[in-house]
């Protein structure tokens, strides 16, 4: 229960953070848990006990007619198979179609399968078929292991009326205790919020406590060592006084936009920013906040992948 709370209570900061978004394209998505699967061999309350879930987001058929996915699943061990099946949230319907596997058991914790759903892979009926019983409510993701054959975890797939809500989200806590070489003593705090969004990187960074900032930059590297700057999150000027929220200077800059890949630097210049992604998605990037009364930076924190969506700008 602490888990589910601390995660919720950091998915609640981060809708504060980004904000909701206006309406857009509908695209897709299951929360898949133990507690959802339902028939013959599953408890009737518990479903599945397992601290497992998954999430699946599809979006509406590209220019080829096929239904783009992203499978990603947590704190999950021997993972063999995950379907998309007919059914509503009560029942168990018949398979209609493979998104992973059949594989020998894979532990996950996080990005499971990424591709399309094609007409050839989809078992019962059409592509057109399938989206029509995904916006009437009428299919469901199941997610098959080792331990849980008829399925571990599962989750209605629910059309939503936002296409911004299904990329990526990074977050980072910055602290003057993280800095390195040395540490800082320093009362100021920043949260850095990154969330993926097809070519672009969408970025805002809060400070508190704290006076004096000069330039806020995206860094390469662990976070016991130090690494070339990939991106300015806030560009290099004069001072600015107190700050408590987003960063702001009088000529309109602020530590709040898009990121672009013209806009990547040093061994990132020239390349899209999937590469700068990718990097803070295996722990290999990090925010360094630099004020006038330490040049170096005076608080630092590793980019994180938060392990589930939430609301978009």
């Amino acid at each position: 229960m602490m888990k589910k709370t601390v995660i919720s209570a950091l998915l609640a900061s981060i809708l504060i953070v980004f904000g909701m978004t206006s309406q857009a394209s509908a695209i897709f998505i299951a929360s898949a848990t133990g507690s959802q699967q339902v028939g013959e061999g599953f408890d009737d309350i518990e479903g599945v006990l397992t601290d497992a879930k998954c999430i699946l987001n599809v979006s509406d058929a590209n220019a080829d007619g096929e239904l783009p996915y992203k499978l990603q699943c947590f704190n999950i061990l021997g993972v063999t198979a995950a379907h998309l099946h007919l059914g509503d949230a009560d029942n168990v319907g018949d398979l209609a179609a493979f998104i992973f596997g059949p594989v020998e058991g894979q532990d996950f914790d996080g990005l499971v399968a990424k591709g399309t759903i094609s007409e050839d892979i989809v078992l019962t009926g059409t592509i057109d078929d399938l989206t029509d019983s995904m916006k009437n409510g009428e299919v469901y993701l199941n997610v098959h292991t080792e331990g849980n054959r008829p399925g571990e975890v599962r989750g209605q797939i629910v059309e939503i009326g936002d296409a911004n809500i299904v990329d990526e989200f990074f977050i980072a806590t910055l602290s003057g205790g993280q800095m390195r070489p040395d540490t800082v003593s320093t009362d100021a705090s920043c949260i850095g919020s990154l969330r993926a969004k097809g070519k672009n990187l969408k970025y805002k960074v809060k400070c508190f406590n704290i006076e004096g900032i000069t330039q806020v930059h995206l860094h390469l590297g662990f976070a016991q060592s130090g690494g070339p700057v990939g991106a300015f999150l806030f560009p290099i000027g004069d001072p600015t006084g107190p700050v408590n929220g987003i960063i702001r200077r009088d000529n309109g800059d602020k530590s709040a936009g898009t990121l672009r890949e013209d806009q990547l630097l040093n061994e990132l210049s020239g390349g899209p920013v999937s590469v700068l992604v990718e990097r803070m998605r295996i722990d290999q990037a990090y925010l360094v906040v630099h004020t006038e009364s330490h040049p170096p930076g005076e608080v630092r924190g590793q980019i994180t992948v938060v392990e589930t969506l939430a609301g978009g700008f």
